[in-house]
């Protein structure tokens, strides 16, 4: 399990970044375009993805 911790606090600094990312993305721009959404949806679906990765990671190693 101590070995596969590493991974599982790099999946979480890449949530926290993507989160990062997509706050910035937000507040960066005032209009909602398209390619916004678009951009927005993306890392949205990334943090999710990865919060996913990372939850999933975390149950199997504590059992």
């Amino acid at each position: 399990m101590r070995k596969k911790l590493p991974l599982l606090y790099l999946l979480l600094g890449l949530t926290i970044f993507t989160s990062y990312s997509f706050i910035e993305l937000v507040l960066q721009t005032r209009g909602w375009t398209p390619t916004v959404i678009y951009r927005a949806g993306l890392l949205l679906v990334a943090s999710l993805l990865f919060i996913g990765i990372t939850v999933k990671v975390f149950r199997q190693y504590r059992h």
